[in-house]
């Protein structure tokens, strides 16, 4: 468990350091309200905040499931995923498959990222479907991997929440070209994430 979650770990550390169709989907869900807030818990602190910046953005990349597919890009395998961002300060995010958004520089600045993997052989700009999304070991149609991030010793710092002891989920209620609503109860032995949110699509 712990070599999956290291393996996860160094993947998600290498994405942040490195710099459809008109289709509607709801699920069995009340409609989200303003104001929502994300909790947060890490390092034994509990902290909350409401998202400023909300983004969605659905690209390919190569999935990171072992060690040697660090270094071995040819090795990965292929996955369109869903990728949503929750910060209360502007990451000014332009291309998510680089993740050069502006990086946390302050106390009290918050970001959390939820990565979900579409179904194997997903078209490139399928929809995130809506429904409920576990962590799972296998590829596909899951959540890859949650990560806190925060203000640290002067850095932006990162906690990555997945792996054997991740449990919970993320439900995904309505889905449109330009916006989705959902609500996030996601925890590991390192943290967890709770609130509802309401994202839109990035710009491209």
């Amino acid at each position: 468990m712990r070599l999956l979650k290291a393996t996860i770990l160094a993947g998600v550390f290498l994405l942040i350091s490195g710099c459809g169709g008109s289709e509607n989907q709801t699920a069995e869900n009340p409609k989200t309200e303003s104001g929502e807030k994300i909790s947060i818990r890490f390092e034994g602190k509990e902290v909350s905040f409401e998202p400023s910046y909300a983004r969605f953005a659905t690209f390919k990349k190569g999935l990171i499931l072992k060690d040697s597919d660090i270094q071995n890009k040819d090795e990965r395998v292929e996955s369109v995923v869903h990728r949503i961002y929750l910060a209360n300060y502007d990451l000014q995010l332009t291309d998510p498959s680089k993740q050069d958004y502006r990086r946390i520089s302050a106390d009290g600045q918050y970001r959390v990222e939820i990565q979900i993997e579409a179904e194997k052989d997903a078209a490139e700009n399928a929809l995130l479907k809506a429904g409920e999304y576990r962590h799972k070991d296998e590829p596909f149609n899951r959540i890859s991997w949650i990560t806190i991030s925060h203000f640290r010793e002067g850095k932006d710092t990162n906690h990555i929440l997945a792996g054997k002891s991740a449990t919970g989920t993320v439900k995904i209620f309505s889905v449109s070209d330009g916006e989705i609503t959902g609500e996030i109860d996601f925890s590991d032995l390192d943290g967890s994430v709770k609130g509802k949110f309401t994202a839109q699509r990035l710009s491209k």
